[in-house]
């Protein structure tokens, strides 16, 4: 077994067209009340797919290998990481035909789900876990992608879920955001999430910013950081409350937790963090050599925590 620096030599979100929430809310049939919470916990737009989610991110595969073929000839496995389990469901060829009429359509392909909100964290360590087995200059496709099997389902505590699709290649060549720290935590209280029974939810929050915690410190510890080594936060943004939230949790500035996308986001499941610390890698927000610590609670009680170096991000 070879141990290694890893981190994304690619790392790529879909940009999905965008709708206005209000517009969806009245489709989901929400009640008036109910639309007034969305706009005051910060959410005014959702993207959502609008085409066939197959075809699609076969596309966005064929995107990222085209530019950069080099990284096709080296990968070995594909991670498809999923909180919903949507498209295989419906489809049990979506798998099966994922990769078929791409550069890589003869690399395997795992379906990795059961931990909502945090799986692209797992994902992450299962993808580092696997490169030390295999050839230096191997790599593994992480392929985080939730889309939203009706309208009604984007709608829960005051939050809303917009699709998403995000792409990234880890392999310990050419990297341009550095994995320095992976944990991920399961403690389920709420066994069947929104529909557990109220004690069940009652007591999951009051326990949750203690996991949150403990998460976040066990994954610096393996990175061999402080909190005051961080530069940014990028947390899981079901609403904007969650900033100041985990701010007081771990005692970190308000100012330096990126809550910038949330309004045309709302929030993208296991996603989110890395869709928003890429978009604020490249525009700029996130420098070179920064750090950002990214957290994703799933609610019932799972927790990934992933920190990430800026190395060289470039616009892929």
């Amino acid at each position: 077994m070879r141990k290694s620096r890893y981190g994304f030599e690619c790392l790529k979100y879909t940009e999905l067209p965008r709708h206005d929430i209000q517009h969806l809310a009245r489709e989901a049939e929400l009640s008036n009340e109910e639309i007034n919470i969305l706009a005051e916990n910060g959410l005014s737009m959702l993207p959502l797919c609008g085409q066939n989610p197959d075809v699609l991110l076969k596309n966005e595969i064929r995107k990222l290998l085209s530019s950069k073929a080099e990284i096709g000839v080296r990968i070995k496995l594909v991670l498809f990481l999923h909180s919903i389990p949507g498209m295989i469901l419906k489809s049990p060829s979506f798998i099966e035909n994922l990769l078929i009429d791409t550069p890589i359509e003869m690399v395997p392909v795992i379906p990795v789900s059961g931990q909502p909100c945090s799986v692209f964290h797992y994902g992450i360590q299962l993808a580092q876990h696997c490169l030390r087995w295999m050839d230096k200059d191997s790599a593994v496709m992480v392929i985080g992608m939730d889309i939203a099997h009706k309208i009604k389902d984007r709608f829960f505590f005051g939050s809303a879920m917009g699709d998403s699709i995000i792409i990234g290649c880890i392999s310990s060549l050419n990297i341009e955001h550095e994995i320095l720290g992976n944990f991920t935590d399961t403690h389920i209280i709420a066994t069947n999430g929104e529909n557990s029974p109220s004690e069940a939810i009652a007591k999951f929050r009051a326990a949750n910013p203690t996991f949150i915690r403990k998460s976040a410190e066990s994954c610096l510890d393996i990175a061999g950081l402080n909190l005051t080594d961080i530069d940014w936060i990028v947390p899981h943004t079901p609403y904007k409350k969650i900033s100041q939230i985990i701010g007081d949790m771990l005692g970190f500035p308000n100012e330096k937790i990126i809550m910038d996308y949330l309004h045309d986001t709302g929030h993208l499941n296991s996603n989110d963090s890395f869709c928003h610390y890429k978009r604020a890698c490249t525009e700029g927000k996130i420098g070179i050599e920064q750090k950002a610590l990214l957290v994703n609670p799933g609610f019932g009680g799972t927790r990934g925590v992933t920190i990430l170096q800026n190395i060289g991000d470039t616009n892929d």
